[in-house]
């Protein structure tokens, strides 16, 4: 027995002292003792703790202890009871029995015999702890499994585990213990959530699960999601089962745009909700995919509420100045090129436009057609030029007008800067190459795909610019920045040879020590003792 409550109520000192002191309440375990003097401190106590057992007189000027325990009953039905009285009458005897007391001591007390009956009731509280705790796990395990259940059973129907036609789904049901009124309509609501794309922000991971776990507690206060499935890291689905009760949709939907304000407090993070429409469950899949193709195509709203039923389907079909825009590549015109695109995409935003990602897929397939009009006009092909995930796969992981600009944007100076090498480009690839080496020469798996990767290019292209540019291979000058590495640690840090060897990108010390010496005529040790007069 361990970590029990009592609480004496005696309006004599006295007779609480004599309690205190005649009990071995240690021996007994426990933990908290607290004296009371009349009704209104016992009540105070119960509300500020809690109480396992209760040790009360019977005969108190400011409320009994029949009347105390009265209450107690009515607000703390689990605590035990024992009175105390200096009245042998059996009325007060008669009372404490209808209030389920456990005993009923008589002044003066005898405190071995009290004592003996305290450890009776308090293995009593401890078997029904026990009881209720195993109760409480089943219950635990029980909702568990039928939460399990029903999130099985949705994720299997969207996925099309599940057939969701209106004669096949009802067998189902019963393998998955749910059950559905035949009539029971549902409304999907759909969550994206978007987070900051600065690489600079900090605490990213933490605030994401926030934000997420902000926006699954609101949307359950305004108690409108009976379910909610986790289709994707950004993408929740709520599903809203039709009751009598239910509010009109009109009314819900402000209740999401009310979530979508109080979200504003996340700057870095915003939400679209997607509202479908209302139907039976053999007809929910269809619904939802819709939803999706809704949200794929959203790529100028955040934090808004969207209703299926109100949108637009017809898509902005983009219509580019092909020839100024092919001329001005021809001749180099980069500046005004870069700025005729970035008002062109971003005067989307500022018009009424459908612009979906079909848009999207429509501009991208004329501006890539400039492209290879201008590399075949320069002799260069583009699949020998550009890595093939920056044509072919550019636009899959877009889902804004900035993100798309931002791509085009940034093909056309990795364009520019190939067929006309000849301009000033403070911030060209090669620059770009050597960043990039500088930050990741630790990292020994580095490889010259990777390096190509980082700026879309061809490794074999950007292996002939980076030669023609620099002078050196890229493997070559990846080793030569090493070696530069090296030196500054060994000369300005206290670090071993191995560590430094580590640090470098070199996991085995005999080759790093071996391309040192090749580079320096010196060995590791031999060249900090050199430059600093330590010892390695």
């Amino acid at each position: 027995m361990k970590d029990f409550n009592v609480l004496i109520v005696d309006d004599e000192i006295h007779a609480v002292r004599g309690i205190v002191a005649g009990i071995d309440w240690k021996g007994l375990g426990i933990s908290s003792l607290y004296t009371a003097h009349n009704k209104k401190q016992a009540q105070s106590v119960f509300m500020n703790h809690h109480i396992d057992l209760l040790l009360s007189d019977i005969d108190m000027p400011k409320g009994s202890g029949i009347e105390l325990l009265s209450w107690v009953r009515g607000n703390y039905s689990e605590t035990e009871a024992i009175f105390i009285s200096c009245h042998s009458d059996f009325i007060f005897a008669k009372e404490a029995i209808k209030l389920k007391t456990l005993n009923y001591f008589l002044k003066p007390i005898d405190y071995n015999e009290l004592e003996l009956e305290i450890k009776q009731a308090l293995n009593k509280i401890q078997s029904n702890r026990d009881m209720n705790q195993v109760e409480e796990s089943y219950l635990n395990l029980q909702k568990v499994h039928r939460s399990n259940q029903e999130t099985t059973f949705w994720k299997n129907l969207i996925d099309g585990v599940i057939p969701s036609s209106n004669e096949d789904w009802k067998e189902y049901l019963g393998s998955y213990d749910m059950s559905f009124d035949e009539h029971a309509l549902f409304l999907p609501v759909m969550a994206h959530i978007r987070f900051s794309s600065n690489d600079k922000y900090l605490n990213r991971a933490k605030d994401e699960k926030n934000f997420i776990r902000f926006i699954r507690r609101e949307v359950t206060k305004c108690e409108l999601a009976t379910t909610i499935i986790k289709l994707s890291p950004s993408h929740l689905l709520f599903i809203i089962q039709k009751t009598k009760t239910m509010k009109d949709e009109d009314h819900m939907t402000s209740l999401f745009d009310h979530i979508v304000s109080q979200s504003q407090k996340y700057p870095n993070h915003n939400v679209c909700f997607y509202v479908g429409r209302q139907s039976p469950l053999y007809k929910l899949v269809s619904v939802i995919n819709e939803l999706k193709d809704l949200d794929k195509n959203n790529v100028i709203y955040k934090n808004k509420t969207i209703k299926l039923d109100n949108y637009n389907e017809g898509d902005f079909i983009p219509q580019i100045p092909k020839s100024v825009w092919m001329e001005r590549m021809k001749t180099g015109s980069k500046e005004k090129l870069l700025a005729d695109i970035h008002e062109y995409i971003t005067s989307w935003e500022t018009q009424d436009l459908n612009v979906t990602w079909k848009s999207f897929h429509l501009f991208y397939q004329d501006f890539l057609q400039i492209i290879f009009y201008l590399l075949q006009k320069k002799g260069l092909e583009a699949n020998k030029v550009f890595s093939n995930n920056l044509l072919l796969n550019g636009l899959e992981n877009i889902d804004s007008v900035e993100e798309f600009k931002e791509h085009i944007l940034f093909i056309l100076k990795l364009t520019m800067e190939q067929t006309h090498p000849q301009l000033d480009n403070s911030n060209s690839v090669i620059d770009q190459v050597k960043k990039f080496m500088e930050e990741h020469m630790s990292n020994h798996k580095l490889t010259r795909d990777d390096i190509a990767n980082h700026v879309y290019l061809n490794p074999d292209y950007l292996t002939r610019i980076f030669k023609k540019k620099t002078g050196f291979s890229i493997s070559a000058y990846l080793q030569q920045v090493r070696m530069e590495k090296a030196k500054q640690l060994l000369i300005h840090t206290e670090l071993s040879i191995s560590t430094i060897s580590l640090e470098c990108g070199y996991t085995n010390f005999s080759y790093f020590s071996t391309l040192f010496k090749n580079s320096t005529s010196l060995n590791p040790k031999e060249f900090r003792k050199k430059c600093t007069g330590r010892d390695a």
